[in-house]
């Protein structure tokens, strides 16, 4: 619970997800969700080091990098806020 709070604070109740590309934060505040920086499956802690609060969009495009398009899309129909 503290961990997830520390989270929530540091993001300031906003996608986390910084554009590589033009360096900017997506500041979403619908759909928030906790993203693990080292997938939990893969062996990643609940760590504030390793945890980051991002939206929906976010969350599964990582997920997807992480994945693959062919392991998510069974989740990524049915689990869309």
């Amino acid at each position: 619970r503290a961990v997830k709070r520390t989270i929530w604070q540091r993001a300031q109740g906003c996608c986390e997800y910084v554009d590589p590309s033009t360096g900017k934060r997506c500041k979403d505040r619908f759909g928030l969700q906790l993203d693990h920086l080292q997938a939990h499956a893969l062996g990643g802690k609940n760590t504030t080091e390793n945890l980051r609060l991002f939206c929906w969009t976010h969350n599964t495009q990582h997920a997807v990098e992480t994945f693959g398009t062919k392991h998510m899309q069974q989740f990524i129909s049915s689990i869309h806020p």
